[in-house]
């Protein structure tokens, strides 16, 4: 953050029990109808105190870009945090919890989203490769071994993208990774 802006919320902070203090000194002394009128001055000095503030954390750490465009079969690079999940798998896929067994998996949770389209202009959506909008997460698919000097930090994969089309598959998108390298944030 920069400089100003720290000044601007320790002058915010230390303004809040300054003009509670005062209000509430005010209040033991002055007739209720006043008192009424204070306490309404009060809270809405907090209200719009803590309406600026919410502001200011959405606009300064709110991601507001728009999701990028890729396409299904095209080789591209994506950055995101990996992280492991655990799914049911067989034989019941989460159907028969006590008896199904557990699934380790791979996800990227991507540092912007992306949208995902068929490779051909001419070929609209289909079954195997529909659009899929604002995708946030995807499942990689490579040799597992390869991801556990990465889990929770931040990486870079070089692959291709593809949908899901078993029950292995736990997200909408997977992709096929070329390359794994760590990315600093």
């Amino acid at each position: 953050m920069e400089k100003k802006t720290l000044k601007y919320i320790l002058i915010l902070t230390r303004a809040i029990p300054v003009i509670s203090l005062r209000y509430f000194s005010l209040l033991v002394i002055i007739p209720t109808r006043r008192k009424i009128m204070l306490l309404s001055k009060l809270f809405n000095t907090i209200f719009l105190l803590f309406l600026f503030i919410s502001l200011f954390i959405h606009c300064t750490f709110v991601n507001h870009s728009k999701p990028q465009n890729y396409y299904y079969a095209d080789t591209i690079r994506l950055i995101g945090k990996l992280d492991t999940l655990s799914f049911y798998g067989p034989p019941g896929y989460g159907m028969d919890p006590l008896h199904d067994s557990r699934e380790i998996t791979y996800i990227l949770i991507l540092k912007n989203s992306i949208n995902v389209y068929p490779k051909d202009s001419i070929n609209k959506a289909s079954d195997l490769e529909p659009n899929e909008n604002n995708i946030d997460s995807i499942q990689l698919a490579y040799d597992y071994y390869k991801f556990n000097n990465f889990i929770h930090k931040f990486i870079e994969v070089k692959g291709n993208l593809f949908h899901q089309i078993n029950a292995h598959h736990h997200t909408k998108i997977l992709m096929m990774c070329d390359s794994v390298t760590s990315h600093e944030s």
